[in-house]
């Protein structure tokens, strides 16, 4: 969701995005806000045979399966991978809608166009070819993903 944000005084509107904030290990990756469902206790997922070891099973959410998407993994955080994910984010992007275990869930933050940048590659290839831009959020700096794209890249 973007708006157009008044600054007091007189000047220019700028843009503002509403973006969700979540931790992978130390790593911190923003979401459209509109896109999170729902923030959940993390089950073990139910696993699949014969799936890439990014999609680790199902889990029931609101009596539908919900398949269930190691992001650190997909994305080469190695760090991130083997740490404790407490909650899980149920996200849904284009058509698909996925639950993305986290280390913390920290919650919405307003970002605005100003405080957006290309990706430095700080976050590594394969963050970088779903990134829609970095930006300085009140948690640190943050890679802002392109949810539709992640989704689609790692689709079974």
């Amino acid at each position: 969701m973007s708006t157009t944000a008044t600054p007091s005084g007189s000047g220019p509107r700028e843009e503002t995005h509403t973006l969700f904030a979540f931790r992978l290990g130390r790593d911190l990756f923003l979401v459209p806000a509109e896109a999170v469902v729902a923030v959940i206790a993390t089950e073990s997922p139910a696993p699949l045979p014969r799936v890439p070891v990014h999609v680790l099973g199902l889990v029931n959410h609101d009596h539908r399966a919900l398949a269930v998407l190691d992001l650190a993994r997909f994305l080469g955080r190695t760090d991130a991978a083997e740490g404790e994910r407490p909650r899980t984010l149920v996200l849904r992007g284009g058509d698909a809608t996925v639950g993305v275990p986290v280390t913390t869930a920290l919650g919405v933050v307003v970002v605005v166009d100003s405080a957006v940048r290309a990706g430095s590659g700080v976050f590594g290839p394969q963050v970088g070819e779903v990134l829609r831009g970095e930006c300085e959020t009140p948690h640190g700096a943050g890679a802002w993903l392109d949810l539709v794209r992640v989704l689609e890249a790692a689709r079974v």
